[in-house]
């Protein structure tokens, strides 16, 4: 157990750095979906739709709110990766 390490200890700084990018533009991603999921349960409330047209808006904007969740996770995951040297 003596001779274990930490791998990010022996990464090249530029990897943390590349991470650190990554998980920011990762975030403005999430960021847009999770607007964009927050539209659509709006309009979905508020618009004429009708019939087939609910459950699919319905299934688009619960795919992309579970796209918008994972985006998050990742998203602090690497940017807390990349800061933690």
């Amino acid at each position: 157990m003596q001779d274990t390490h930490l791998q990010s200890s022996t990464e090249p700084e530029h990897l943390h750095r590349v991470r650190t990018v990554a998980g920011w533009l990762l975030l403005a991603l999430a960021t847009a979906l999770t607007l964009f999921v927050g539209y659509e349960f709006y309009d979905s409330l508020t618009g004429d739709y009708v019939g087939g047209e609910v459950a699919t808006v319905w299934v688009i904007t619960g795919f992309v709110g579970v796209l918008a969740a994972v985006a998050w996770v990742a998203a602090v995951a690497l940017v807390r990766s990349g800061k933690n040297r």
